[in-house]
């Protein structure tokens, strides 16, 4: 199905440019067309039933009850019944090992309005709530009956630069986008906007990731004094009366797309704060999240935007970063030219071994901090409230959002009477 023209989900094309065959009883065989480290997580995506889904188009397959109430899986729990207000799931008999648990219900809150999730754990209606933004744990601090976890994410935070399109005639010269990365305090902005409840990070690679590197991070700290140096260097002088920047006639002033929800203007006017005290000024556009995706980055009609990516627990950024990516790709920057970050990105995806693997990407990080495609900002963390009635929840240190469940088979209730 994952080779389906039909199919539009992400990771559509890469399937289909991967072949399949059988390699005997119990085997499949995956051919690519060059060597992937990263392909193993690829590996991930749910295996459907051949015997009841054989001949349907994905459309058909999507609006199947065998997709919905009647779903046949593996995992610890199968499908009890499905409303618009909740998803029961019933223990699997067959499943190993078996789940503590006789039942877990998935309820469904509007979007609108994430309080109504968090209210739902506050008076026993639920029992646990992720995905919490930092100031609504605030609201929570104190209490007796539920426990807040926190652990890190694979997410990227960063403001990107259109350097070959609409912004060229301001970042076209790498002295000036270094000198702007130089000018945000990224842990300003996580102790003001986030509450703490962030790493701030420098690098494309999350810090949570086993490919990070400080030395990189460190590589061109915040620096005010050393941000103007620069920018005056590259001709964009100071002007005395309005205090902006100006090379040849041009004002720098520019503007900064950004989603509407939080907390992402508040960061967004964060950084157009900051980098007015070196005299650039920044309009901050905010919009829905998926206008902002198809009018501005997947168009690359912007000048700077601001983005925020799970880019998973693996190091490989080829598609976010490479200058060969298409121009329909997550590579929003769209850059061209840039050899050596392309030949890290392409080693680092060959190479088999973690250490050849870390060393391709820490140049990479190095090479990235030069450059400067983006202002790296921060790496996120979620956040999960959990009832003490329940027992037995627990994370791995750095997950991507669905891993929450990885160890549902350990949770429990203790029952009494």
């Amino acid at each position: 199905m994952l080779q389906d023209l039909e199919y539009q989900q992400p990771g559509g094309d890469i399937w289909r440019q991967i072949g399949v065959k059988s390699g005997g009883p119990g085997q499949v065989v995956f051919a690519l067309r060059a060597p992937d480290a990263s392909f193993p997580l690829s590996l991930r995506v749910g295996i459907i039933a051949k015997h009841i889904f054989t001949g349907l188009a994905p459309a058909q397959i999507a609006e199947s009850p065998y997709s919905g109430v009647r779903a046949v899986g593996t995992g610890p729990f199968k499908v009890g019944s499905i409303s618009n207000l909740a998803i029961t799931l019933d223990r699997n008999p067959f499943a190993v090992p078996q789940p503590y648990l006789d039942h877990l219900v998935m309820r469904t809150y509007p979007a609108s309005d994430p309080q109504l999730a968090i209210r739902a754990v506050l008076s026993g209606a639920a029992d646990l709530v992720g995905g919490i933004q930092p100031q609504e744990v605030d609201t929570l601090q104190g209490r007796t009956d539920l426990t807040v976890q926190e652990v890190r994410m694979f997410t990227n935070s960063f403001v990107t630069f259109n350097a070959d399109g609409d912004g060229k005639p301001f970042f076209a010269d790498a002295k000036v986008r270094t000198a702007l990365a130089q000018a945000v305090d990224r842990q300003r902005i996580v102790t003001d906007v986030l509450a703490g409840r962030a790493d701030a990070d420098p690098t494309p690679i999350p810090t949570a990731d086993w490919a990070y590197s400080a030395a990189a991070a460190n590589l061109h700290p915040f620096d005010l004094v050393a941000s103007a140096k620069a920018l005056d260097t590259a001709g964009w002088a100071l002007d005395p009366n309005t205090r902006l920047r100006v090379k040849k006639g041009v004002t720098f002033h520019v503007s900064l797309v950004v989603a509407d929800s939080y907390p992402n203007q508040q960061i967004a006017n964060s950084i157009a704060t900051q980098l007015l005290q070196v005299g650039v000024q920044v309009d901050v556009k905010a919009q829905p999240a998926s206008k902002l995706l198809s009018d501005s980055l997947l168009t690359h009609k912007y000048q700077m935007a601001l983005i925020s990516i799970d880019v998973g627990s693996d190091p490989d950024q080829y598609s976010l970063w490479h200058s060969g990516s298409d121009a329909g790709s997550l590579n929003f920057a769209y850059s061209r030219g840039w050899g050596l970050i392309d030949k890290d990105l392409e080693d680092g995806r060959a190479a088999v071994d973690p250490p050849s693997r870390l060393a391709a990407y820490i140049d990479f990080q190095m090479l990235m901090a030069d450059a400067a495609p983006a202002i790296f900002l921060y790496a996120g963390r979620y956040e999960y409230a959990v009832s003490q009635r329940v027992h037995g929840v627990h994370m791995d240190k750095a997950i991507e959002p669905f891993d929450r469940f990885r160890y549902v088979t350990d949770w429990y209730v203790n029952i009494t009477g």
